[in-house]
């Protein structure tokens, strides 16, 4: 017989019993005493069980059955398990008359190792039905809710709790025990992480600790989807009675799941490579290589999908607000406590204005082409140059594009849906002059900000490194490396989000090929960049007093210059009147949120000291109602660089004993290296640097070797 891990064979059962269940057809069996043998590796588990307490209890299916079903509220990340625990008790309901029955009985469990003399063997009582399992470092017992882990010589490591019991069918149907079917194990180990599926419920263990890393049930989360022509059509959705036109939710008709796309089966991914003998010699070779990837992007996005209407409903109190009664004027008066996440009714109040982020059914995953063609020479035996191109296309970044931005209508008096305003475009007004607003009075006013996550980011990154090497011979090993590059985008702020409270985001002027510039947040657009390490160790002197004092040193400097980094410069204020930003543009600690200005002069940097790095008359802030035409990325902060140096010694004691000293030294020259200027235009300190870098610091140590 050939079994595969997790493997288990019934050897025996002296006694069974059976207990009714909800139907009396059909029945549940528990083994109230036998042995069960797990091949588990290399050895082979021997689990003796034995009933101590009978106890089978009865619970309904729903002890208080909800008046309104978590299924009709939505499910999303905080209740998808309950959801999952309504459906599974549903199900049981029907098989079994609204009763379900839990073996919580009291077992005696005894393991040990059959192949193994030194291995121990572990016993304790367990409440629910055993079962025990083999994965690749460790065994797993499982009874009812809790799991026990243990090594390969029965020391117990950790115990923890599922979600809910392991399944029956895992642990009673004793055909799978005599074909020992290793698919049906419900945990696998991978990568220092124990993996547990409990009826519906991932859960992922830290192997060494047991600590819980995370649950994901299979209930999918709500995702959200907008659609400019329902609007149009007066099509809404069946899942709120309150909600919109033109905005859908998971369970409409043509919903895609529970994600809200759809999978993309076509992501194809190939890769090559290749590597030429130029001379034939073995010293110099051309090599390239080329390949597509895919990724995710980052899950802050996904955010707004659940905290926005009508998850997280929210009220907004404007005009003359009477504190002393500030409901006063509210229909219905005060509303909280109001019911959010997975408590949110299906007849929940819509608030007007409402953030609403959209995402289209076939959206894309973001793809990066790279590609590099390198020369390398060998020359002499110590020393191999190279010049290589390096090269990176990237496609369908995930960006937000504003559906419903504030349209500017001047500054003279004007008439909204009947009311007047003596300047037509304000700030206070941007509500009102919405775009699905002005479009569709009846029910363009329930959308406030809709930022929609549009796969439609590109950007480029091309650069030029040399580098020359010198391998350690004669105590001296060197590295050097100059980087020459350029990187480009048209989407300047790749940790963009849209939380469902702050979604005013996007494209300026709703066109990303207008962000189009150099890269100016994580991706940061660095023309120049050179490195330089070495180690230099001292020869051993023959002169006694040498020896002592100067052999057997190491020297390590490291030396790096680097050219300065794009930044934007921004207003804070909406010149444009649109409501839209642009978040995390600037750069350093000029990063903030904001439209960009126009620069006047050709010329936008002062004399380059602290105070006066950029010049204020370079600038100048935007008409009321238009974008600015400064660049993204068009303005480059100081440059710096750094000298590092390290000297260590090891002191021989004895034969197998030593004592090393280390001195280290981080900007030996204790130069001055300017951070980033401020890159708001409205603050008092633009143009201005008010912090730097690290000054010298020295740290020593000791070590000693035995």
């Amino acid at each position: 017989m050939r079994c595969f891990t997790p493997c288990r064979l019934r050897l025996q059962v002296k006694e069974r019993e059976g207990f009714p269940g909800g139907d009396s057809s059909e029945r549940l069996e528990i083994v109230r005493s036998g042995s069960s043998l797990i091949f588990a590796g290399e050895n082979v588990a021997q689990m003796d069980v034995k009933l101590v307490q009978k106890n089978f209890v009865q619970y309904k299916a729903f002890k208080d059955k909800p008046k309104v079903s978590e299924l009709d509220k939505g499910v999303n990340a905080a209740n998808a398990v309950a959801a999952m625990s309504e459906v599974m008790n549903d199900i049981q309901a029907e098989q079994t008359g609204g009763m379900r029955t839990e073996d919580e009985s009291r077992y005696l469990v005894r393991i040990k190792r059959l192949l193994s003399a030194s291995a121990s063997e572990w016993s304790g009582e367990v409440i629910g039905p055993p079962a025990l399992f083999s994965t690749k470092t460790v065994d797993v017992l499982t009874a009812g809710k809790a799991i026990y882990v243990f090594d390969k010589t029965n020391k117990k490591l950790w115990e923890s709790k599922l979600a809910y019991p392991v399944g029956p069918e895992m642990l009673m149907d004793s055909s799978w025990m005599e074909e020992a079917e290793a698919s049906r194990s419900p945990c696998v180990e991978r990568e220092q992480t124990l993996y547990f599926f409990d009826q519906g419920v991932l859960t992922a263990f830290d192997l060494a600790s047991g600590n819980v890393r995370w649950r994901l049930t299979t209930v999918g989360i709500s995702a959200i989807h907008f659609d400019d022509n329902a609007l149009k059509n007066g099509m809404k959705s069946g899942r709120f009675d309150n909600s919109p036109p033109g905005v859908f939710f998971n369970g409409d008709p043509g919903f895609p799941g529970n994600a809200g796309a759809y999978t993309r089966w076509t992501n194809f991914s190939p890769r090559v490579g290749l590597a030429w003998d130029v001379t034939g010699d073995g010293r110099t070779s051309l090599r390239a290589s080329g390949g597509t990837f895919y990724d995710f992007p980052n899950t802050h996005y996904l955010v707004s999908l659940s905290s926005s209407a009508p998850w997280n409903p929210r009220y907004t109190l404007t005009g003359d607000v009477n504190f002393e009664n500030p409901w006063g004027n509210t229909p219905g008066g005060d509303p909280f406590p109001m019911p959010t996440g997975k408590d949110v009714a299906r007849n929940v109040p819509w608030p007007l204005f409402a953030t609403v982020t959209a995402m289209n059914y076939d959206i894309k995953n973001m793809e990066v082409a790279q590609w590099n063609l390198s020369l390398q020479r060998q020359i002499g035996n110590d020393w191999l140059v190279s010049a290589s191109y390096l090269g990176t296309e990237t496609s369908h970044m995930w960006t937000l594009q504003q559906m419903n931005p504030a349209v500017f209508m001047g500054s003279a008096a004007c008439a909204i849906a009947g009311v007047q305003y003596p300047t037509c475009s304000t700030t206070s007004n941007n509500d009102q002059r919405r775009r699905l607003n002005l479009a569709y009075p009846q029910y363009g006013k329930y959308y406030g900000d809709v930022p929609r996550i549009a796969a439609e980011g590109n950007a480029s990154y091309n650069a030029l490194l040399v580098s020359v090497q010198r391998r350690a011979a004669r105590g001296v090993t060197l590295n050097a490396n100059y980087t020459w590059s350029h990187c480009i985008s048209d989407h300047p702020q790749p940790q963009q989000t849209a939380f469902g409270t702050t979604g005013n985001v996007g494209w300026t002027n709703g066109d990303r090929r207008s962000d189009r510039g150099n890269c100016s947040q994580s991706s940061t657009d660095r023309r120049h960049l050179f490195n330089l390490s070495a180690v230099a160790a001292t020869p051993g002197f023959a002169n006694p007093a040498l020896r002592v004092v100067a052999s057997n040193w190491r020297f390590s400097p490291i030396l790096k210059i680097l050219a300065g980094e794009a930044m934007t410069i921004v207003t804070t204020l909406d010149r444009a009147l649109t409501g839209v930003f642009i978040p995390g543009v600037g750069s350093g600690t000029g990063t903030v949120a904001g439209q960009r200005v126009n620069q006047v002069l050709g010329d936008p940097y002062g004399d380059g000291t602290p105070g006066n790095f950029l010049s204020s008359a370079a600038f100048a802030s935007p008409a009321l109602g238009t974008f600015g035409n400064a660049g993204t990325g068009s303005i480059k902060g100081p440059g710096s660089w750094q000298f590092d140096l390290s000297v260590s010694r090891t002191f021989q004691i004895r034969e197998m004993k030593g004592l090393e000293f280390r001195a280290e030294a981080f900007n030996v020259t204790n130069s001055f290296n300017m951070n980033n200027p401020t890159t708001d235009f409205n603050s008092n300190l633009f143009g201005k640097v008010t912090s730097a870098k690290d000054p010298r610091i020295m740290q020593f140590a000791l070590k000693y070797l035995f």
